[in-house]
């Protein structure tokens, strides 16, 4: 009997915390289809984010206007949804890029020597030991502005993070059971590495997937905040954050409402990537 209350009261805990985490998935589906499709709704179309009109400057947010106008007159719920397509493109880039130097850089260091693995051990701790948006930006210093380049620093940052989970995986799989038996039935190490090892040590670093996404989101607004995004006119998250400082008192919700946008969209990714994390542990 006890045994049978636990598990009612585990799923009685457990079932608002899927409804919420399901809640959380519709919405994210439902801003980037919104910020991809610029409709609110079918037939209700979002306004021209780039046209400029003085004479509906700094309106409050109402009914014409839900995030308000900037100081050129600008619809900022228009602006702030392409700048989430923005950034969610541009993270999208960042995230791949960065699981495909992290696998590569963790699978050599995994299958490599002593003398490899310290190598890459080390080159990864330095990265590491880089602060988090000093990294990119020296890439972006180097590369130049714009949203690809943007994009290729925010990937490079995430690498080692991808890496160091390989780092620790692949040599763990490499010593199952399972791929010793495929090794002495004559198996390549080539194919051990494609059906056995690379399947299995992937998970745990693909359960980062939505945490390292919201870590890109972060990293791509930071660096428009910056000026070192995408260009003007291009709206960016982060770009229209920073256009609403200098108005802050004066029209808070150029800056507020975008900001929490992006607050929103971190929180989400942060509760689906815990959710997988939870899953990937009773798995």
């Amino acid at each position: 009997m006890s045994v049978t209350a636990g598990t009612t009261a585990t799923r009685a805990i457990r079932a608002p915390q899927q409804t919420a985490l399901l809640a959380l998935v519709v919405a994210l589906a439902y801003l980037v289809w919104v910020s991809f499709s610029g409709m609110l709704l079918p037939g209700v179309p979002l306004a021209d984010p780039l046209t400029v009109d003085l004479t509906q400057k700094f309106l409050p947010p109402g009914g014409g206007h839900w995030f308000g106008t900037d100081y050129l007159g600008r619809d900022v719920l228009s602006r702030t949804l392409l700048g989430v397509r923005e950034t969610f493109l541009g993270s999208t880039a960042a995230l791949l890029l960065g699981y495909a130097l992290g696998v590569a850089l963790g699978t050599v260091s995994g299958l490599g020597g002593a003398a490899v693995r310290a190598v890459v051990f080390r080159c990864l701790d330095v990265l590491q030991s880089i602060p988090g948006i000093v990294l990119p930006m020296v890439i972006v210093a180097a590369l130049g502005f714009g949203t690809l380049n943007a994009s290729i620093a925010v990937g490079i940052a995430l690498a080692p993070r991808i890496a160091y989970v390989l780092y620790r995986t692949v040599p763990e799989v490499l010593g199952s059971a399972y791929v010793d038996v495929d090794r002495q039935m004559g198996a390549s190490r080539l194919s051990t590495m494609v059906r056995h090892v690379l399947p299995n040590a992937l998970w745990p670093a693909l359960s980062l997937a939505p945490a390292l996404l919201g870590e890109a989101v972060l990293g791509l607004a930071a660096l428009g905040f910056l000026g070192l995004g995408a260009p003007l006119p291009t709206p960016e998250i982060g770009s229209i954050i920073a256009e609403g400082r200098q108005y802050i008192t004066q029209a808070w919700w150029i800056s507020a409402l975008p900001g929490a946008v992006l607050c929103a969209i971190l929180v989400a990714l942060a509760v689906v990537g815990q959710s997988l994390e939870e899953r990937g542990q009773h798995v």
